[in-house]
């Protein structure tokens, strides 16, 4: 439904009450926003300074988001350890923003550096809370930040977060979303989506262990979870989203190793609107980390699935 420019890299979306898309980017410091009702054009609604590549996104309140950035480098394929930190976007408060043109823009604010984290990624809020959890991708763990005061610390740090050993991709906890009092997560370089029972204050419920959601003959980059339970994953270098029913079957539902379909598909989420909910949005990186068929990439885009097709 929209495409960006060569080279852009859209590393996560997510879903205003008004059905707007928020989309955050990886080679930019860029937050924008996109409308499925008329998509041609996007907004630039804040450029952040001082950090080169914006990560994770979750709504925290009614129309109040919280996302990571940091230094993380596409050709290298590395963050910067200490660079990684979390800001408030508030659309219910508005300022004058110079990426907007001097036009009004949600109020963004920071909330906290966490500078221990080696890679702060994906993002997601516990319900009834002001907590978020912050995937930490380089060190397997996750991180929770009150976002009343700034305050966070280590709350889940266990095997089936971490890259396993000798990993050639050195990435684990990536997407994270809690559905029914579970977390669950995406671990890449396990090629796996993992699910347990957590507290309010994002710990392990007593008793709780991980448990295998599946496990995929690909990487595995974010996923959302559907209102029946199903997961629908993003692969990126694999170019496809598989759809684990509630039987724990996996199948392709969009795309193929030679497709641009969804060609470096990096995050998804469903639809808000009344004609939307069972509308997955998909982002991509045009396959930048690997070019279709060795040597076809294209820009950055947003894909609309109709799942009610599949």
């Amino acid at each position: 439904i929209h495409q960006f420019y060569q080279g852009s890299w859209i590393e996560n979306i997510a879903a205003r009450p008004n059905g707007n898309l928020l989309l955050t980017f990886l080679d930019k410091p860029d937050l924008y926003e996109v409308s499925p009702s008329s998509p041609s054009k996007a907004t630039l609604l804040h450029s952040f300074t001082g950090r080169t590549s914006l990560l994770g996104i979750t709504e925290i309140a009614h129309d109040i988001f919280v996302l990571a950035a940091g230094n993380y480098s596409i050709a290298t394929s590395t963050p910067t350890p200490g660079t990684f930190g979390v800001w408030k976007v508030d659309f219910t408060r508005t300022s004058s923003s110079a990426s907007t043109g001097g036009g009004s823009g949600p109020e963004i604010s920071k909330l906290v550096d966490i500078p221990e984290a080696g890679l702060g990624n994906g993002l997601t809020s516990i319900p009834g809370t002001e907590t978020v959890l912050v995937a930490d991708s380089v060190l397997g763990s996750v991180w929770a930040v009150d976002a009343a005061t700034g305050r966070y610390g280590m709350v889940l740090d266990f095997d089936e977060l971490a890259p396993p050993a000798n990993s050639s991709i050195p990435l684990g906890v990536n997407g994270i979303h809690i559905r029914n009092g579970y977390l669950y997560w995406s671990n890449t370089a396990a090629q796996a989506v993992y699910r347990a029972k957590i507290t309010s204050a994002g710990t392990l419920a007593g008793g709780a262990r991980p448990e295998l959601v599946a496990r995929l003959e690909t990487v595995v980059d974010d996923f959302a979870v559907d209102e029946q339970g199903q997961v629908w994953i993003t692969t990126n270098i694999g170019n496809t989203v598989e759809l684990v029913g509630k039987s724990g079957k996996i199948r392709t539902a969009v795309g193929d190793i030679g497709s641009l379909a969804v060609a470096g598909d990096t995050a998804a989420v469903f639809g808000r609107g009344k004609k939307d909910k069972e509308v997955l949005y998909v982002v991509t990186c045009g396959a930048l980390v690997r070019p279709v068929n060795g040597t076809i990439t294209e820009p950055g885009k947003v894909v609309a699935v109709d799942t009610k097709r599949l």
